[in-house]
């Protein structure tokens, strides 16, 4: 009985796609553009029309779904004034950006509900197209779902030389693609689901574009959380591809597919002028794609790797329209070719390289189960507080990323663009060779490597993100972080580890090689972020400094310490060292589970995930050790209202398996 209602509620669920698939086309939306030294977003929650009946709940930037195209010159400069309308904190990351860390918009640098974050900086992208988008820990599926998602277009001299389409919405159009499931109450599903069923181009429902009858250019980026696209048009039509992530290849590339992975931009140009007909279909087509990647007949490497539900998604294994073009007239003074040449190309030797760095993803299941994760990268979960690699400021690295897993990925690094050497040991075709921040690494042991140089940017301690952009993986956690090291050669010898006794003192030391003039703060954290110490003052013809921390007590197990050293030239921040607390046995007892706390700081609901498995019982405290709440935490994933709480410092214990766990957060 039960396995028959199921299959009727699939039955009725496909049905109501199909009623969808049956209604009248819309005019493609093209995002407003903003442009300026000062761009104001305002993040919100909002509502659209997709389907007849009920309005869709979406959120949005400066409207009720996506957001404005920003439109930006190489070397200018900018002030990005996010203001967070959401009940919910969040972040924007400039994906494909070159920037600071304190601009980048990861995971550390969150946007509390009702705040306003104003980074600035100068452009240094060539000539390119990239995409802003949330990118909260455990949320960044959740946001980007909801709608959050948006357009950056970066223009440069070597490009206004190229005789090429440019005019934004009448021959240089944004191609946003995204696939989502929707209820059939029309909302949007932000549990996870491989039933992503409907695809919306620009947040628009089977779109059709009013395009000139001459060569148009559109800016593709697979936006999808997890699908890959192969793109082509129904006349099979030769289009040529003339960008990728970082911005133009060296020459177009003339391609009847291309296979973009989430994350990825692409711009394409294609002649409207050869189509015989009034209208071209901008296809996927599925049927096409190889196994082993997600959008195929079959996701995994074998028939036994499966995904449940992704076998009732039509569009898996599929050949569908994404965007109908209706062929017009052509504009005054039309492109009418594609030029033979684009911009010259320098990529870094690989002998060129001072360090190569492995990176390993792996699944924690093993058998039929594995494509489902979670995954790993070198056999670690992200933790906020760890810092996976240093990478020495100016670097020229290689990165070898290989996939054991049975599902492609798509892997994105932060901060820089890259070369990608080889893939499976072959030279990546034509159409890959620009500059790149995605690469999808096929599964089943699959190697890519990719080239890049760390420059411009450094900061020892506020980290840049990579991980899979596959967002349901990233907020599981295929994800870590590298900091780029200050070149600053100040400090001599960072402070170790204080192994000891309850009840003893804890001595950290940190040695410099300016003993004149240079000034030094500790710091301190437990897991919210380091916060400034009483002990700080001058070297004075000392070379060392200490830090004692008498009378250890519980709560100063695993608690992080470091030392801000600075003279006239520069400054530097040494590596942070930890109290450990009890014999060995102990502290191999304290590594069995581990917990994470967000958002941090918080406002009103303070979610805890725990790797424990079972139940743990958690006290909160204040920064006098009064006890101010307390309960059990029963499930993986729990969330406490702290929405009562003064603002301040709290101290969180959790308790369980023989092991306690401590960690902070602030109440804003």
């Amino acid at each position: 009985m039960k396995k028959g209602f199921t299959h009727f509620l699939v039955g009725l669920c496909f049905w109501f796609v199909g009623q969808r698939i049956a209604t009248a086309q819309n005019a493609l939306v093209i995002p407003d553009t903003i442009t300026g030294t000062e761009i104001n977003l305002n993040i919100q929650h909002g509502s659209k029309q997709i389907f007849a009946g009920n309005a869709t709940q979406t959120m949005g930037i400066n409207g009720p779904i996506l957001a404005p195209t920003i439109i930006l010159n190489k070397h200018q400069n900018v002030t990005m004034r996010v203001k967070n309308n959401l009940s919910d904190t969040t972040t924007i990351h400039w994906h494909g950006m070159h920037v600071a860390p304190q601009n980048d918009g990861g995971p550390h640098i969150t946007i509390l509900p009702g705040k306003e974050w104003s980074p600035s900086f100068e452009v240094l992208d060539h000539a390119s197209t990239h995409w802003y988008h949330p990118h909260l820990h455990y949320k960044t599926y959740d946001h980007v779902q909801m709608g959050i998602a948006g357009f950056i277009i970066v223009r440069d001299s070597l490009e206004a030389a190229i005789n090429l389409p440019r005019k934004y919405g009448v021959d240089d159009f944004p191609i946003a693609i995204q696939s989502k499931g929707i209820d059939a109450n029309n909302q949007i599903i932000t549990a996870h689901t491989a039933l992503d069923s409907t695809v919306l181009i620009n947040g628009t429902y089977k779109p059709f574009l009013n395009a000139p009858k001459q060569v148009i250019r559109l800016r593709l980026l697979n936006g999808s959380p997890e699908r890959v696209y192969n793109i082509g048009f129904s006349n099979n039509q030769s289009f040529y591809q003339i960008g990728g992530d970082g911005g133009l290849l060296s020459a177009p590339v003339a391609l009847t597919r291309l296979l973009i992975a989430p994350g990825e931009r692409a711009e394409i140009l294609i002649n409207l002028a050869d189509v015989s007909g009034s209208s071209v279909q901008l296809m996927n087509y599925g049927t096409e794609i190889p196994n082993a990647r997600y959008g195929a007949a079959q996701p995994g490497m074998g028939q036994g790797q499966t995904i449940p539900g992704y076998t009732s998604n039509p569009l898996n294994g599929a050949n569908f329209s994404l965007l109908n073009i209706q062929i017009g007239s052509a504009t005054s003074n039309p492109v009418t070719s594609i030029p033979s040449s684009l911009i010259t190309h320098n990529p870094w030797p690989a002998a060129s390289a001072q360090a190569t760095r492995n990176l390993v993803f792996m699944s924690m299941n093993m058998g039929p189960g594995a494509i489902n994760g979670p995954f790993t990268i070198n056999d670690a979960h992200f933790d906020m507080d760890v810092i996976n690699f240093k990478v020495p400021f100016n670097n020229i690295e290689i990165w070898e990323l290989r996939n054991q897993t049975p599902i492609a990925h798509p892997f994105h690094i932060h901060n820089v663009s890259f070369y990608i050497i080889d893939i499976n040991g072959a030279a990546p075709p034509a159409n890959m060779r620009g500059r790149k921040d995605v690469v999808l690494v096929p599964g089943g042991n699959g190697v890519v490597r990719f080239i890049t140089k760390f420059e411009d940017f450094f900061n020892d301690t506020l980290p840049y993100m990579y991980h899979c952009h596959m967002l349901t993986h990233e907020d599981d956690g295929m994800m870590g972080q590298f900091v780029v090291n200050s070149p600053c050669s100040l400090l001599v010898k960072s402070p170790e580890n204080a192994n000891v006794v309850l009840g003893a003192t804890a001595i950290f030391k940190a040695e410099v090689s300016d003993t004149v003039t240079s000034t030094f703060q500790w710091q301190s954290n437990i897991g919210f972020g380091f916060q400034d110490l009483e002990n700080a003052g001058q070297y004075s013809g000392v070379k060392t400094r200490e830090l004692r921390v008498s009378n250890v007590a519980s709560i100063n197990n695993n608690q992080q310490f470091r030392c801000k050293i600075a003279n006239a030239t520069c400054d530097v921040i040494s590596e942070t060292a930890i109290i450990q607390i009890g014999t060995s046995s102990l502290l191999e007892a304290q590594q069995k589970w581990e917990a994470q706390l967000y958002p941090n700081p918080v406002n009103d609901m303070l979610y805890v995930k725990s790797s424990a498995g079972k139940a743990v019982q958690f006290v909160i405290s204040n920064t006098l050790g009064q006890a101010i709440a307390e309960g059990t935490l029963n499930t993986t994933l729990n969330q406490i209202s702290v929405e009562r709480l003064p603002k301040g410092v709290y101290i969180i214990q959790l308790t369980g398996l023989n092991q306690m766990w401590v960690g902070m957060f602030v109440k804003e």
